[in-house]
């Protein structure tokens, strides 16, 4: 190897150390610490690259794999349905409307019986005791109450109605009759125009 001419430093100025030089072994460690620096970020991008494949995979097969699996079993079971609809015997039909008609009329006796359990205490505070009904009608459309009933005579009557007049809750009473029957008993016809705070 040629050795390098020093150059001579000015006086009062330190010598400058001598450079590094670089030896075949130094080279051969520092290229090898390349590759192996190179060869990780490979390994490591393949891993990933391998992970993002079986994601994608998985993926895809529960969109379209599992997924058309599940709507042909809906469908299959919809055709069953439609199928035992239409198979059903006239006889469970006819039994199924009989049914349901029952649930209608027995929610119209649940609303009638809320409204009764309303009225029948109005009824029950107003009424002379000398004075009974045959039949109440409600209509709570148009706020109605017509009664049907006897009183002990003519004299009984007339005091019922005032009661009904002066009730808070009616502001009309018309009355549709009042005959004598055996006994002196008057029957009787009434309507009562009511507030609809009474079906509340």
């Amino acid at each position: 190897m040629e050795q390098q001419p020093t150059v001579p430093t000015p006086p009062g100025r330190p010598k400058p150390p001598p450079a590094p030089q670089e030896t075949p072994q130094s080279l051969a460690l520092s290229s090898l610490g390349a590759e192996r620096h190179s060869s990780g970020t490979w390994r490591l991008l393949t891993f990933a690259l391998f992970i993002f494949s079986i994601m994608m995979v998985a993926f895809l097969g529960l969109k379209y794999g599992y997924g058309s699996f599940v709507q042909s079993q809906i469908d299959q079971v919809e055709l069953e349905l439609d199928r035992l609809a239409q198979s059903a015997l006239p006889e469970e039909r006819e039994q199924f409307v009989k049914f349901f008609f029952q649930i209608v009329n027995l929610k119209e006796v649940i609303d009638d019986h809320v409204i009764a359990s309303k009225i029948l205490p109005f009824l029950e505070r107003s009424t002379n005791r000398d004075v009974s009904y045959a039949s109440i009608q409600v209509d709570t459309q148009i706020g109605q109450i017509s009664l049907s009933g006897l009183a002990r005579n003519f004299q009984v009557l007339a005091q019922q109605l005032k009661a009904f007049e002066r009730a808070p809750e009616i502001f009309s009473v018309a009355t549709q009759g009042a005959t004598a029957g055996e006994g002196g008993l008057v029957s009787f016809q009434v309507e009562l125009s009511v507030l609809p705070t009474l079906f509340e």
